[in-house]
């Protein structure tokens, strides 16, 4: 598992450009989706890395009227910087860079044979790094409730996909694209036509990728010239797992969402996406075993990270150290063991215990103790929470032993250390409910 920042990837999302790049420079360099930000070094060499650029900067200033082939780059660039050792450990790291909030964070090393501790930098510590370190909230609550279409989920998780794009016509220069980009709330542009309706779609990166380009000039270059033109159209009643095969099958670069009626309803943006599939079939290797679902469960409750998660919930904190998650049997009993850390307990193991009877029973039913086997200040702000999400997935997984258009309506824990289903048609369950 991770215990230091330093055993991050730190080396794979940001490009270095030295002190006369200018904004062209910048454009290019990140123009490959895997840099996030562009880090400018100083006039000097002893100086180090000195400010960071990201895409937003660097679009305000196209948007500004600056010349990209001569604006230099330091005059955007954000200064605020903090450094940190690579041996810190992962929750100090947490709580230091949520306290200073900083434009940029730099993680260096000792240099080997330095007498005067000098040190040397290793890599840029990036957002996407701080989330998998645990840096933001993850949930999966208990929820009966399996929405089956696109809308059902979007409404069933509050998604809004009318909040992170603008539309211009296909005439709009990019010069005033750049302007739509660099609005917090805007993450794409959708071009329109008069006769075809929504026909291509500008992204931060695609946009990057032309405005690298010294030939071109946005104040005279029409949007439709540089859209991405690969849209596809979904209505909002198409059933979940459709919509996800169709998209993976066709790469679009954006997916349009259709009323019943054919009107224009909204945009599923990538992180739209990755929300509805969650509630598609999951691509996991079912065997029924408890090892299987061990995997599973640190999987899922690191946010398929598989790294230790800090969860927040009423102002508290609770390092998960997924990765250590284990599932044992004990009878028909199915014990999960999570070990935790917050400042009050230190580490700790929380165990939580499901009886899911034998496989002789099969009943769609299964007993879980009040409190987990863990100290009273973490049963009772997190035990609950925990044994729900747990179950969640638990419950989940023994889905994926169904055929297609069948549910599970029994289960049992064998002393083999199996999960054994029954599963009965779909239709079977709505008419004994009715």
């Amino acid at each position: 598992m991770l215990s230091t920042i330093g055993e991050l990837d730190l080396r794979d999302e940001y490009a270095l450009l030295p002190h006369t790049a200018v904004l062209s420079d910048v454009a290019k360099a990140l123009s490959p989706v895997k840099n996030m930000a562009v880090l400018i070094k100083g006039k000097k060499k002893s100086e180090g890395i000195v400010g960071i650029v990201k895409t937003q900067h660097l679009l305000e200033a196209i948007r500004q009227g600056h010349d990209p082939t001569r604006y230099l780059a330091s005059n955007i660039m954000k200064k605020g910087i903090m450094r940190l050792r690579n041996d810190m450990p992962i929750f100090d790291a947490i709580r230091r860079i949520s306290d200073v909030n900083p434009d940029c964070v730099l993680v260096l090393q000792q240099k080997e044979g330095s007498k005067k501790r000098q040190h040397e930098f290793v890599g840029y510590l990036s957002p996407d790094d701080f989330r998998s370190l645990g840096g933001a909230q993850n949930f999966y609550p208990y929820d009966p409730v399996v929405p089956e279409t696109v809308g059902e989920v979007l409404s069933h998780e509050k998604v809004s996909v009318k909040d992170e794009f603008s539309i211009v016509k296909s005439k709009t220069p990019m010069n005033r694209v750049a302007l739509e980009l660099r609005r917090p709330t805007t993450q794409f542009v959708l071009v329109q036509s008069k006769k075809k309706g929504i026909t291509g779609i500008v992204t931060v990166q695609s946009s990057l990728v032309h405005f690298s380009n010294k030939k071109m000039n946005p104040i005279r270059t029409p949007v439709e010239k540089c859209m991405l033109r690969n849209v596809i159209r979904l209505a909002t009643n198409t059933p979940v797992d459709l919509a996800i095969e169709v998209i993976e099958e066709r790469r679009p670069d954006a997916v349009l969402l259709l009323n019943n009626d054919k009107s224009f309803f909204g945009l599923l943006s990538p992180s739209d996406y990755e929300v509805l599939k969650k509630y598609g079939t999951p691509e996991f290797e079912h065997d029924n075993s408890i090892n299987n679902l061990e995997l599973l469960l640190r999987r899922e409750l690191s946010g398929r990270k598989e790294v230790p998660v800090v969860w927040q919930h009423g102002g508290s904190d609770l390092l998960l150290r997924t990765p250590e998650l284990s599932v044992k049997q004990k009878d028909h009993n199915l014990l999960v063991l999570l070990p935790v850390e917050c400042d009050q307990t230190g580490l700790q193991i929380m165990t939580f215990r499901y009886y899911l009877g034998s496989e002789l029973q099969m009943e769609k039913r299964a007993l879980a103790d009040q409190s987990c086997d863990a100290p009273e200040i973490l049963t009772k702000h997190w035990g609950t929470i925990i044994q729900r999400s747990i179950w969640y997935i638990v419950e989940k997984w023994m889905e994926l032993d169904a055929p297609r258009g069948e549910v599970i309506n029994g289960f049992g824990l064998s002393k083999e250390g199996f999960v054994m289903t029954r599963s009965v048609a779909k239709q079977t369950r709505l008419e004994v409910e009715a």
